[in-house]
């Protein structure tokens, strides 16, 4: 009698992206879905924020002045149509900017272009999910498709920008890859 044994390693990738001076700026790995509940669950400390958003371009630029660039267009056909910036605690000021979302829509959908300081000791959990480490132009990205439980896929490209952590992310499905990649290297 002939018994086989076989033992399965899930290998879990940890994606590190460095800023020009090789320190690690982000960093993103799959988790299962025990770890992304239990990051989901409220703190006992609470975190106080403000939100503003203008539909205003212009307005929009003056607020996160300082802290982020917004371009009107991330191509021809993808034009800025509002922005949200989140403030950490309860001051509207430009040094408590924590995230500044821009949002454009276009022929072939919507795409969100998210800005914050980079934050090495943040770890990004992402649930089935697709991803893999790409080149924009000289800078490392890594790329997303996560999939939720109704079967959308949503696509994001993250990279680091000086000490700035930026994000393109879609969920429309004439977005695709590339169009992630194009946008990236007109913002760098």
């Amino acid at each position: 009698m002939l018994l086989l044994v076989s033992t399965a390693y899930a290998a879990v990738q940890v994606f590190q992206l460095r800023d020009e001076n090789g320190n690690v700026s982000y960093q993103a790995r799959q988790g299962n879905e025990q770890e992304i509940t239990q990051l989901q669950k409220p703190d006992t400390e609470m975190v106080q924020q403000q939100m503003s958003t203008q539909d205003d371009l212009a307005a929009f630029s003056i607020e996160v002045e300082g802290f982020a660039t917004i371009p009107e267009k991330l191509t021809d056909s993808f034009v800025f149509t509002k922005g949200d910036i989140f403030y950490e605690g309860t001051e509207r000021k430009k040094e408590k900017i924590k995230t500044a979302n821009a949002f454009y829509q276009g022929d072939s959908g919507k795409i969100i272009l998210i800005i914050k300081k980079a934050d090495p000791q943040e770890i990004v959990y992402a649930m089935p999910a697709t991803m893999e480490k790409i080149a924009i132009d000289k800078k490392e990205g890594v790329y997303k498709e996560i999939k939720s439980s109704t079967g959308n896929e949503l696509k994001q490209l993250t990279w680091v920008n000086g000490d700035m952590l930026y994000s393109l992310q879609s969920a429309d499905v004439n977005v695709t890859k590339s169009t992630l990649i194009h946008i990236a290297e007109k913002l760098e």
